[in-house]
């Protein structure tokens, strides 16, 4: 038998049409249009650049300040540190590919993982542009450090870009918007009072063993060890206790550990406030050190208040819920999302804005669990800017009417604005709430709703990767841009279709 020979020794002779390559056609089209795009992507990555450039720099000032003058020369007196060129160095990725591989990653939902590593290096599409651009495959961590250089200035310009297509295409004019809001988990567990105090003094005790690599003295170990043992014992015993009476029981029990170990820690601690401003060091480790004190001190401190909420809880019966309530050691910005009778989440609480053809002109994910009446006339103000067409139909749900929204909105030249429930029934009367308009926009409401579902089920936008408010922006808007990609392919093919002949029968 023999084997038919394909082009270039390859198994398979051309790319295969698959959304991946669609997706990387798209990204490149929007480049062509918009060249502005790489300049936004490497000022970003210089910014990053001369900001590591510039430690470094004055780490080398340091080192020559630490070298006495010779007896009999005059001192050479140094110049100030300025940086603000790049020098020639490596050549880096150019950001056309930065870009594609933004979406290419956003596209296999991760970056660092075994299954995403794979589905890219396996990508015919990927490797079919690296190919016709004369590169190769880089590495994880370079790829990972080049995308998350993107800052959320240019991903929000990106999407504007985008829009700008979209609107100039015909695919959509922008004059309607159904707004709403979901839940996202943060990339942290589940908090328990037991599991937050066992991890924090943990990593407390962690990071004092540091210590003796800046020169300064451990933590005295006493019965350290001992106590994290019985505390990790008693979580386990809490978490799988079938009774509150047992829960309780057990709980005191940890909490009288605890404060032992949290104290002496806390003594132990109180030599650290003179380590920020002891001996001189480089200033590469300066920052370390810094940041090592600024944790162990911060840990402490949560420790302190996640203890007190514990002890009111189980020895005063307090049920008290308070905003200031640390709810992840991993990402301090998240925050506990409660929406209706739906099981609550820790992490944050994104508000997206739906044209009617399905496109999201707007995302905004606010700190904390902020009430929807308050991200209203944010959220259409947001889709305004991005489109650049003020919204004429407008629909939320009850949890968004306000008398003060509804005017705002007016203001703004929405002609029709639709709140759903009884809220918005109250407030705006019966004779208007039965119009068939307003009907028509109320029906028509719940189709943001299957937006969230196609984000959470087809981009993982239920549950981010990246930890701190800033990153989840930046995750979250590149999801949104590789959906509206999406949604482009899928209006174009159903246009060709429609305005296609009939087949001959």
């Amino acid at each position: 038998m023999v084997l038919t020979e394909f082009p270039q020794g390859k198994l398979f002779a051309d790319t295969p049409n698959v959304f991946l390559a669609e997706i990387i056609s798209e990204t490149l089209e929007l480049v062509r249009r918009h060249p502005e795009i790489l300049t936004w992507i490497d000022a970003d990555r210089d910014r990053l650049a001369l900001l590591k450039k510039r430690l470094r720099e004055e780490q080398k000032a340091w080192f020559r300040r630490q070298t006495p003058a010779f007896q009999g020369f005059e001192e050479v007196v140094h110049a100030p540190v300025v940086v603000g060129v790049l020098g020639c160095g490596r050549d880096r990725m150019p950001a056309e590919a930065v870009l594609v591989f933004l979406m290419a990653t956003e596209y296999a939902q991760s970056i660092y993982s075994k299954n995403a590593v794979d589905r890219l290096r396996d990508s015919l599409a990927l490797a079919s542009y690296l190919e016709q651009r004369s590169l190769r495959m880089p590495g994880v961590r370079t790829i990972g450090d080049n995308v998350n250089a993107i800052s959320s200035e240019t991903r929000a310009r990106i999407l504007q870009r985008q829009l700008a297509d979209i609107r100039d295409e015909g695919l959509d004019s922008f004059l309607e918007l159904h707004g709403d809001s979901t839940h996202v988990e943060a990339n942290s567990a589940f908090p328990t009072d037991s599991a937050l105090m066992l991890k924090l003094l943990s990593r407390v005790w962690h990071d004092s063993r540091k210590l003796p690599r800046f020169g300064l003295e451990p933590f005295r170990q006493h019965w350290t060890e001992r106590w994290l043992e019985k505390l990790k014992s008693l979580d386990f015993s809490i978490n799988v206790a079938k009774s509150a009476k047992k829960r309780r029981r057990l709980y005191r029990n940890y909490l009288d550990t605890a404060v032992n170990l949290l104290c002496h820690l806390a003594d132990e601690a109180k030599k650290l406030h003179a380590a920020k401003g002891g001996p001189s060091f480089p200033p590469v480790m300066r920052l370390r050190l810094d940041a090592l004190v600024d944790g162990i001190l911060q840990d402490l401190m949560d420790c302190c208040h996640v203890y007190e909420r514990c002890r009111k809880r189980v020895r005063e019966g307090a049920r008290k819920q308070g905003t200031s309530r640390v709810q992840s050691i991993a990402d301090t910005s998240a925050a506990w999302i409660q929406k209706g009778g739906r099981e609550p989440v820790v992490g944050y609480k994104p508000q997206v804005a739906r044209s009617r053809n399905g496109f999201v002109t707007a995302l905004t994910v606010p700190e904390g669990n902020a009430a929807d009446s308050v991200m209203t006339v944010e959220l259409v103000d947001a889709a305004a800017a991005n489109t650049g067409v003020a919204p004429m139909a407008v629909s939320f749900d009850d949890g968004y009417p306000s008398a003060s929204n509804w005017k705002a909105l007016q203001d703004r030249g929405a002609d029709l604005v639709s709140f759903s429930g009884a809220k918005g029934r109250k407030l705006q009367g019966n004779e208007l709430w039965e119009e068939d308009c307003m009907r028509l926009l109320r029906n028509q409401r719940s189709c943001v709703e299957s937006t969230m579902f196609v984000l959470k089920h087809n981009h993982g936008f239920g549950r981010v990767r990246r930890r701190g408010i800033e990153p989840v922006r930046e995750e979250l808007l590149a999801k949104v841009i590789l959906h509206n990609f999406g949604r482009m392919i899928a209006l174009r093919k159903r246009r060709r279709k429609n305005e296609s002949p009939p087949l001959a029968a």
